[in-house]
């Protein structure tokens, strides 16, 4: 991956079927990566270290969008102020 981008927060609108494939792939090796993870975590890991398994999902959308040739259009994602 020599990209310089990446679609972050694993949010994306799309149809059940594409769904349905990403989830598969990601979670045929995923489930088995985090386990693997928490078992060397050492006690006192901040939340965001806690968070490795989501960061590295969230990048993997890119990847899976990328090998997969999809028809991609991004939108800004924005931040409703606190009331």
């Amino acid at each position: 991956m020599n990209a310089t981008y990446f679609f972050k927060c694993s949010i994306f609108v799309t149809r059940r079927n594409i769904f349905d494939a990403y989830c598969s792939w990601l979670f045929s090796f995923i489930t088995d990566t985090c386990k693997d993870f928490v078992k060397v975590l050492p006690p006192n890991v901040s939340d965001k270290q806690k968070r490795l398994i989501g960061f590295l999902g969230e990048r993997l959308l890119t990847v899976w969008l990328m090998k997969n040739n999809l028809r991609i259009k991004t939108l800004e994602i924005m931040t409703v102020p606190d009331l």
